[in-house]
């Protein structure tokens, strides 16, 4: 996850002086490229926390990712999601009781 966050920074261009220097100062770097320029980057949940909260700080759940598009969507339980609670339970990083509320949440249409 990490590699794909560092990507995902990249490509945003959020990995140039300006953007490293407002991270070490802990403040969100501005996206420079895409259709989210200008946009501050922020930190998605992938499974979300008010669905199992022992993941709020799991940095294998955490995503890199503009904050508009973090603002609106929505705290769904996929494919994507499910497969990762399968990951974090066998490498002991989510409980059996987190991977049974992944499990039983209500499927979405989209992951």
């Amino acid at each position: 996850m990490l590699v794909r966050n560092h990507d995902i920074a990249d490509k945003l261009g959020c990995l140039d002086k300006a953007g490293l220097a407002e991270m070490r100062h802990g403040r969100a770097a501005t996206i420079q490229r895409g259709p989210y320029r200008s946009d501050q980057l922020s930190v998605d949940h992938i499974i979300p926390r008010a669905d199992v909260p022992e993941l709020d700080n799991v940095i294998a759940n955490l995503e890199l990712m503009p904050l508009r598009m973090n603002e609106s969507k929505n705290a769904k339980i996929g494919s994507r999601q499910r497969s990762l609670a399968k990951q974090l339970s066998e490498a002991g990083l989510l409980s059996a009781e987190g991977l049974r509320q992944v499990q039983k949440a209500k499927r979405c249409a989209t992951s």
